[in-house]
């Protein structure tokens, strides 16, 4: 074979090889940086299990006066009768199942709240709210009122609210207190179900979490 043949068929297998590492590069030597992201392992695996847990664990503890609340004594706590004790005075049960009798005026006011329509009533010679359904016949009546007593403070009041409580009756909004009638203990079950969701979602993030850790240092 001549050398002229000879180098023609070397170039040719050089040019063949040449095309195939072009096609074909090997991990980690690809010209353009972007080609291999799709393969690279993200560098902290842990922060979506980690910020899942945060959450999770965040909905737990805004949902601990529900739980509360739920498993509380569905015995309801005599407070007495509202015309004879000073209740502006007493020791209040907070996020309890309570009764107390009093009286009500003719003036009430609506308003809607994240749960809905709700009016809104004074116990006289207290610093509590009724509140009841909308459609509720109010005002004028001295009878017994039982239901789920929580301090007002902290809760999504609109202005219409503080106003009427501020002006008609000298009610603080730091100092009220609201009943919601008709709210028992374990009436409904969204407060433990919705935790069990929330526990089984905390474990899942947990389990995770470590996974993802250990996987890191491996």
């Amino acid at each position: 074979m001549s050398n002229e043949s000879r180098r023609g068929d070397e170039s040719v297998s050089e040019r063949v090889a040449r095309a195939f590492e072009q096609d074909n590069p090997p991990p980690g030597s690809s010209p353009d940086p972007g080609m291999d992201l799709e393969f690279a392992q993200p560098r902290r695996p842990w922060v979506l299990p980690a910020l899942f847990l945060a959450v999770t664990f965040w909905m737990i503890w805004t949902w601990r006066a529900e739980l509360e609340y739920w498993f509380s004594s569905p015995e309801p706590i005599v407070l007495g009768d509202a015309l004879e004790r000073d209740l502006k005075k007493a020791d209040l049960p907070h996020n309890r199942l309570v009764t107390v009798k009093g009286m009500t005026p003719m003036l009430s006011v609506s308003a809607r709240t994240i749960t809905g329509d709700r009016k809104y009533v004074v116990l006289l010679n207290t610093n509590i709210l009724v509140e009841r359904a909308p459609e509720t016949r109010g005002g004028g009546e001295t009878r017994e009122f039982t239901g789920r007593l929580m301090k007002a403070e902290g809760r999504k009041f609109t202005a219409v609210i503080d106003e009427y409580a501020k002006s008609n009756f000298e009610i603080e909004p730091a100092a009220a207190w609201v009943l919601s009638e008709g709210e028992f203990p374990r009436s409904g079950w969204q407060a433990p179900v919705g935790a069990c969701v929330l526990l089984l979602l905390t474990a899942w993030n947990l389990f995770r979490l470590v996974h993802s850790l250990r996987s890191g240092r491996g």
